[in-house]
């Protein structure tokens, strides 16, 4: 059976806002072989940022293969995702990443911009 091929991995299909390292030993601490590793997620507080696509503009199909690009999905779920413009392509996205994804759909003749997310307020009540 062939093997699949090699993915490429895509700095904007990645997120960075959450990473797993191991915690430090503290000094005097003796590491058997059977002793387990602990694990600490640290958390940042970046703001979040959606990227909007605004406008197609006259080069459809290659805003269609950006947006491809940029998400990940299928060529057909891409092109029904332009055809609702305006229309958030991407959801809650660290800012360095945002701008990436906005300017591969720029440069395909897309209106796009990256949208702060507000920060969410614990005194209003989910809608229900």
């Amino acid at each position: 059976m062939p093997s699949s091929p090699e993915r490429t991995e895509k700095p904007w299909l990645t997120s960075s806002r959450a990473r797993t390292l191991p915690a430090t030993e503290e000094p005097g601490d003796v590491m058997d072989d059977g002793d387990e590793t602990v694990y600490v997620t640290l958390i940042c507080d970046e703001r979040a940022y959606d990227v909007v696509l605004l406008d197609c503009g006259p080069r459809e199909m290659d805003v269609v293969r950006a947006v491809r690009q940029v998400t990940g999905l299928s060529l057909w779920h891409s092109r029904v995702l332009t055809r609702q413009v305006p229309v958030t392509v991407l959801d809650t996205w660290p800012e360095d990443m945002a701008d990436d994804a906005v300017a591969v759909l720029r440069s395909a003749g897309a209106r796009a911009e990256a949208r702060q997310k507000p920060e969410s307020d614990e005194s209003t009540a989910p809608p229900p």
